[in-house]
């Protein structure tokens, strides 16, 4: 029996379907820069930002078709590197050896704002979307330059999925991540109500306006049917969040959340788990066999619009993805 959630199967990046989501930013092209005010001058221009994209978008293409981890964290870091490496590694286990039929992207339609500064670390951000298009969607891009003489790697990439239109970015500055937001999100997850992938508002310790399929990787026939329980540990991840100052006040923060689902047999007498030789039942780490519990490591990246004290924070933007498994064997 397949056990939803589990098995990994094609995925274009960044393209969850979109509706009705503004675009965050400015920039768009080769459009004029918004008004950076007054300081030093953008560490980089829009044209030179949008370039960046674009160069990131045909390597993340050919490292998909090649299922090429070293390609791809030649533009990629941190969180981001982390998913596409498990991600990459659970397809190749699976027999197979490109993730798209080709290695030439779609001509997205790009939108950045730059940062107003030239110290580094910095971070931009970017939209990037095929408008119209009747499969593809939207996603957010935080790319990040972490010393002088570093290259602009992407730190975060979200998708779009229906909810709330997006506030506008103020004018490219980065500032200090609200870590405590994220914790809330966090702790939500690790309470017993969590059910739906939380997309939507958070206030009062609840989250309104859910979208999204199942957070837990197990249904509950399934799990009867092994006579097993599933529970969940949910922590902040290592990553370092990213967060940019909205025109009319609070930030867009940007972090990453692990959770590592653990489902266990109870009892002796349910079935074992079985993981067949095409490793397609089971997460794909998992070696063929028989198995009476394991763990697999999920990390969800969020983006959350945080307002001015007093309102509520909503979580605008999520891409998960399974890393890892470990199982215990049994007859």
């Amino acid at each position: 029996m397949v056990i939803p959630s589990m098995a990994i199967g094609a995925r274009v990046r960044r393209l969850a379907p979109a509706f009705g989501v503004a675009l965050l930013v400015a920039g768009c092209g080769g459009a004029p820069a918004s008004n950076p005010g007054p300081g030093p001058g953008p560490a980089l221009t829009v044209h030179q930002a949008v370039s960046v994209v674009r160069a990131y978008d045909r390597a993340n293409s050919k490292a998909a078709f090649t299922l090429d981890v070293r390609l791809q964290n030649q533009h990629e870091e941190g969180v981001t590197a982390r998913m596409d490496d498990g991600y990459f590694r659970g397809l190749r286990l699976l027999g197979r050896k490109s993730e798209s039929s080709t290695a030439t992207p779609p001509t997205w339609r790009v939108s950045v704002d730059v940062p107003h500064r030239t110290a580094t670390p910095a971070d931009f951000l970017a939209v990037v979307s095929l408008p119209g298009h009747a499969t593809y969607g939207s996603g957010l891009l935080v790319l990040r330059k972490d010393s002088a003489r570093a290259s602009w790697r992407v730190a975060y990439e979200v998708d779009l999925p229906a909810g709330p239109t997006l506030p506008v970015v103020a004018d490219g500055a980065a500032v200090s991540p609200d870590r405590a937001a994220l914790e809330q999100v966090a702790a939500y997850w690790r309470s017993s109500a969590v059910r739906a992938s939380p997309l939507g508002t958070l206030a009062g310790g609840r989250f309104t306006s859910q979208v999204g399929t199942s957070l837990r990787s197990a249904n509950a026939a399934t799990l009867a049917q092994h006579h097993a329980r599933e529970t969940e540990r949910v922590t902040l991840d290592r990553a370092a969040p990213a967060a940019f100052r909205l025109r009319g006040g609070g930030t867009l923060v940007f972090g990453a959340i692990d959770v590592v689902f653990q489902v266990r047999q109870l009892a002796t007498s349910g079935s074992a788990f079985v993981q067949p030789a095409n490793r397609g039942t089971l997460p794909p780490y998992l070696a063929p066999g028989h198995y009476t519990g394991f763990s697999q490591d999920d990390i969800f990246q969020v983006a959350l619009v945080v307002p001015p004290r007093g309102r509520p924070i909503q979580v605008v933007g999520l891409f998960n993805e399974l890393v890892d498994a470990t199982g215990t064997h049994g007859s």
